[in-house]
């Protein structure tokens, strides 16, 4: 019986994961092509050379702001404002039918795990110019659509394939750094206090 229910379980996983695919890839797909668009049919100035000059010069600037220290503001806009904006209105706005909280908190979750990621590969290739732009666009595919769909497909493939696998684990090394982590705070709650005695002895 509890195989037939991992079994669909695995199933709706595959679903859903093929679904924020398919919607990942269309929602960018449809922003390649506004760009397009505009860099084709929006006229900045009816002279064609004043035109092509203004895009030159909005082109470098773009490109310094992406590949200087606008690509950090970026991040932060795309990882972290607009998500936590998504999931202040998922709280006060639940959809039950389509799960908007826990579509967040699945962002959240897959987030996390992009940070860890991004502490190492920074040490190695975080020399490389296209690294911080390339953080940019892996945000954006993360938290593309009306739901993070990206990020969908990171956690229905990866995340909670390998957590199910090593649950077990997992729980018992979390379990065993919780009781460490409380005796070093009871630790340094108890020095704090015998410090404190031993000053208030010495003005005495």
């Amino acid at each position: 019986m509890e195989d037939k229910v991992t079994k669909d379980k695995d199933g709706e996983d595959k679903d859903i994961a093929t679904k924020a695919s398919r919607s990942s890839i269309k929602s960018l797909s449809q922003l390649a092509k506004a760009v397009k668009m505009f860099v084709n049919e929006t006229k900045l100035d009816e002279n064609p050379n004043k035109d092509k000059a203004f895009k030159g010069v909005l082109g470098l600037a773009f490109l310094w702001f992406v590949f200087g220290h606008g690509v950090h503001i970026l991040q932060n806009m795309v990882g972290k404002v607009y998500p936590a904006y998504r999931s202040v209105q998922a709280l006060v706005n639940p959809l039950p039918e389509c799960d908007n909280i826990g579509d967040w908190l699945t962002y959240w979750v897959v987030f996390a795990i992009f940070t860890l990621g991004d502490f190492w590969l920074n040490i190695f290739i975080g020399w490389l110019p296209i690294y911080g732009i390339s953080k940019v666009v892996v945000l954006c595919w993360l938290v593309a659509g009306s739901q993070p769909k990206g990020a969908q497909i990171v956690y229905h493939k990866i995340v909670w394939p390998f957590f199910n696998k090593h649950r077990d684990q997992i729980d018992k090394y979390a379990g065993s750094v919780n009781a460490k982590a409380g005796e070093i705070m009871n630790m340094a709650v108890e020095t704090a206090k015998d410090v404190a005695a031993e000053q208030q002895l010495n003005k005495e």
